[in-house]
């Protein structure tokens, strides 16, 4: 099959993949996102440090600051009269104590006991349970912040059937909770093959940190977007889970930067990689042992590390760190990475904290490009190591296939006398039994003299094709210069010698097509265990005698010209 045939076909099983999977997550959307979603954006009542007001649109609404710790912040009104009967009401908060009660009667709570004990409260999707006659009763919603800068403006608030609960969130973010799913995996199975195998082998360092940073951010991704609910409804943890996955996410990234960088840019830049990523990994521990000690939570620390964050980035964009015009493919692979991936979380950290303290209602505060943007880092980060792995092997391969052609008769393609004295020196360091079998052509100097050199090089890899078809897999077949030959067989194959001469006496005797002479070889065959404690060179030169000896014997017009 031609190359430009695989070209096609690769391209159009990609193209099938693509659209295969634009499909699955469209099908899956209308499977699980529920037509009866019934928005509670209006007519709120909002009570804010005691001040009462009406609001039109609860849904992005910027409170004139930040709520901090301790505050309550108040929302109520009336049930629809068309509400249904044993329906949910759905709605995002952060790091607050809520309670939700219908008719004065509390109907929900969470986070008191945490608080109590100055644990994490965390932020989630709360699912409220309304009751079997909820139409036109009075719903109110108490929220108290936890940490300060809480929250500063609130998300949608829902009400739906109980049985389309969980699904129609998660159906319609199927795409995010696809990609922080893969990304786990993905950073999983890395990290495991790259931990097995570097036992035995070394070079998968980039690939596990790329391993690391994918598993990083796919918990994060899961995490913020609140998609972690899949499988925990436990907030605080879900909570802690997302901001350690984020501070740690710069530490693989910086090593893999490090390792790939090493050499190829001036010590001061690389120096100065190597202080932003010890930063980072202080910052990690440092925060982690205060958020894990309640001394200070990881909200508290976010914005330090979204200035740490820039101040990385910047560096990383102008110092060269990244980019230089000596960058090859895989650094460029890394340089797109880096540089998207990097444009897509400074806009994000941008938007995130433009519309958490400034007030602009006109956009969804809460809508991230984080998880497009994670999957193309990571897949160009694995683009960027397949690139690196293939100049890898291939100058590897060209190493050894140097190296090998050292040993390698260049007429014939047999070993030359350089392996023989390779194999020599391993069968001297050894005690089992070896035999050498010692072949002379005849005839070569008369053909080179009335034919030509040409032609007697010709006879030579005739000669050689047959030695090697007739000992292969039964011993080493070299060619030590001119019409010397060697058949070197190793204990496990001595019974094996006779059938391989017979084999290669037969083939000569068919093997004169379009050679002006009969291929003709004397031969001499000498065993270790028959020549008492002697080196391989000793035992050569006995199997040397031996086919002088048959040379002498040999009643060919061949030897005789």
């Amino acid at each position: 099959m031609s190359k430009k045939v695989n070209k096609i076909i690769s391209f159009t099983v990609t193209i099938a993949m693509i659209i295969l999977t634009f499909f699955f997550f469209n099908a899956t959307k209308e499977s699980g996102v529920s037509d009866l979603v019934m928005p509670l954006d209006n007519d709120w009542t909002l009570v804010v440090n005691g001040e009462t007001k009406h609001v039109p649109k609860i849904a992005g609404h910027i409170l004139p600051k930040t709520v901090d710790k301790d505050e309550v912040v108040v929302l109520e009104r009336k049930l629809p009269s068309n509400t249904f009967p044993r329906s949910v009401m759905r709605f995002k908060v952060y790091h607050s104590v809520v309670k939700v009660f219908e008719d004065e009667e509390l109907i929900y709570a969470y986070g008191d006991k945490l608080y109590e004990s100055n644990r994490i409260v965390g932020s989630g999707l709360h699912y409220v349970y309304l009751g079997p006659n909820s139409a036109g009763k009075r719903i109110r919603i108490s929220i108290q912040a936890t940490e300060d800068g809480a929250f500063s403006n609130f998300s949608p608030i829902d009400i739906l059937p109980s049985s389309y609960a969980n699904t129609d969130f998660f159906a319609s973010h199927a795409l995010a909770l696809f990609v922080g799913i893969f990304l786990i995996l993905f950073g999983l199975l890395s990290v495991v093959i790259c931990a097995v195998v570097s036992f035995f082998s070394t070079g998968y360092f980039r690939f596990q940190m790329i391993g690391l940073l994918s598993l990083s951010l796919g918990t994060w991704t899961l995490c913020y977007t609140k998609l972690i609910q899949v499988f925990s409804f436990n907030f605080s943890f879900n909570t802690t889970i997302e901001y350690f996955s984020l501070y740690m996410s710069p530490i693989p990234l910086g090593f893999l930067l490090m390792d790939m960088r090493r050499g190829q840019i001036k010590t001061w830049r690389w120096w100065g990689l190597v202080t932003l990523v010890a930063f980072g990994a202080c910052y990690a521990l440092v925060t982690s042992i205060l958020h894990f000690t309640n001394v200070l939570h990881f909200p508290q620390t976010l914005l330090p590390f979204h200035i740490y964050v820039g101040v990385a980035f910047l560096y990383m964009a102008f110092s060269g760190v990244v980019y230089s015009k000596k960058t090859d493919l895989s650094g460029k692979f890394l340089t797109w990475g880096v540089l998207s991936f990097g444009v897509v979380a400074f806009a994000d950290l941008i938007r995130y904290n433009v519309f958490k303290y400034l007030a602009i209602e006109s956009f969804r505060w809460d809508v991230t490009w984080i998880p497009l943007g994670t999957l193309s880092f990571v897949m160009l980060l694995v683009l960027s190591y397949l690139v690196y792995l293939y100049k890898l092997v291939a100058d590897r391969t060209e190493k050894e296939v140097l190296a090998a052609m050292v040993y390698i008769d260049s007429l014939t393609g047999l070993y030359n006398r350089a392996k023989c004295q390779q194999i020599f020196d391993v069968l001297d360091r050894s005690d089992g039994d070896f035999a050498i079998v010692s072949i002379d052509m005849n005839g070569l100097k008369y053909v080179n003299d009335k034919y030509g050199h040409s032609t007697g090089d010709r006879l030579i890899k005739v000669f050689a094709n047959i030695l090697r078809g007739s000992f292969e897999g039964v011993g080493a077949t070299i060619r030590m210069g001119g019409d010397e030959f060697v058949a070197i067989v190793r204990e496990e194959h001595l019974e094996d010698i006779n059938f391989a001469i017979n084999s290669m006496k037969d083939k000569m005797l068919v093997g004169k097509s379009g050679l002006p002479v009969p291929l003709e070889a004397a031969y001499g065959v000498a065993y270790r265990s028959e020549c008492g404690p002697m080196s391989a060179s000793g035992v050569y030169s006995a199997a040397d005698k031996k086919m002088y000896a048959m040379k002498v014997g040999m009643k060919s017009d061949l030897i005789r010209r």
